[in-house]
């Protein structure tokens, strides 16, 4: 379960040879190094958006007097819990970086085999990590949705990974986040030996599921979004579903769907596009009218709310009344 309420954990000790940090240019070697660490992101996620703060971060500090850089970092929530910044001087090819990763911080640190030259630790924060304010976050995401260019993309779910819930009804079992009603199932109908997502008025809840979570869900019905942005500014938009999804997973994000309520014309569904590397989540709810699942017609509602910090989440929960309690209705699975 994704939760991010858990306290995580890393101990993830990442060794290779460090290019010269040079005394010119301030930057870490030609690329290789940075080349280097996007290797290893499918088993250190976070290690591409540390590394590149690290650079950037360290290269500001080092044009600033003593009096400035601990002006800003104490701004910034930024420590050096070992070494210190005079002994930058002493990265050569034979220094290792390590990462790590506790209570919502990520920490960097350079040593020569076991002398500590520095370690840098600092907010999981996507404000920070990125160097841009919540305003420049909002435009760019406004921006990059309305010129993304849709490539389909066509799966096969695995049959090893179905469970049968009846007949020829099944369900891929996904993560859940926070609580056990938002997560990430898929449900299948087989016909003809072929599996498809379900998408019809016989499940209504299920389809919305493989609505927001599918690219391979035969709808793909435009979304009336309102993007609710900073000053409370709000952008209106209207693109296709799938669009939107996989323009949000482009961006890093894992899908969560939760059933809020079936209504008289219309299902009610939370969506969250999670993102664990920058710690923030996009949140939007939506209505999705039942002449979509009956007839495919009509257009999907959507109201999101961008970039809200994965630490406030729980706060949003209370708020849905989401916490310890069961929504009007919800999927299980047994």
């Amino acid at each position: 379960m994704r939760n991010p309420a858990t306290q995580i954990v890393y101990a993830v000790l990442l060794l290779f040879p460090l290019t010269m940090w040079g005394q010119q240019t301030g930057k870490w070697g030609n690329g290789k190094l940075r080349q280097t660490v996007v290797s290893i992101s499918s088993d250190v996620p976070f290690a591409t958006a540390a590394y590149d703060f690290t650079e950037r971060y360290l290269t500001e500090l080092q044009g600033m007097s003593v009096a400035e850089r601990k002006s800003k970092m104490e701004r910034d929530n930024v420590q050096i819990r070992q070494g210190g910044f005079d002994l930058l001087n002493l990265i050569s090819e034979q220094t290792a970086m390590n990462f790590s990763e506790k209570e919502n911080r990520y920490i960097v640190s350079l040593a020569n085999e076991s002398f500590l030259l520095i370690e840098l630790s600092f907010p999981a924060s996507c404000q920070l990590l990125t160097g841009k304010n919540l305003k420049e976050l909002e435009d760019g995401f406004v921006k990059g949705l309305a010129s993304y260019s849709y490539k389909p993309s066509i799966s096969q779910p695995d049959r090893k990974e179905l469970k049968k819930l009846a007949g020829d009804y099944y369900v891929r079992v996904g993560d859940t986040y926070y609580i056990e009603e938002i997560n990430g199932n898929l449900y299948f109908e087989e016909k003809n030996r072929a599996l498809r997502p379900v998408f019809s008025m016989n499940h209504p809840a299920e389809s919305v599921f493989n609505l927001f979570l599918s690219e391979d869900t035969s709808c793909n019905a435009p979304v009336n979004l309102t993007v609710r942005q900073y000053g409370l500014k709000r952008e209106q938009m209207e693109l296709p579903v799938h669009s939107l999804i996989a323009y949000m997973r482009n961006q890093g994000c894992a899908l969560y769907v939760g059933i809020e309520a079936l209504e008289t014309n219309v299902v009610k569904a939370y969506v969250f596009a999670v993102n664990t590397v920058l710690k923030y989540n996009h949140v939007m709810s939506v209505e999705v009218p039942y002449s979509l699942l009956s007839e495919g017609k009509g257009k999907i509602e959507g109201d999101i709310t961008l970039f809200v910090p994965t630490h406030n989440i729980s706060s949003l929960f209370e708020e849905l009344n989401w916490v310890n309690t069961t929504p009007k209705r919800q999927i299980k699975v047994k």
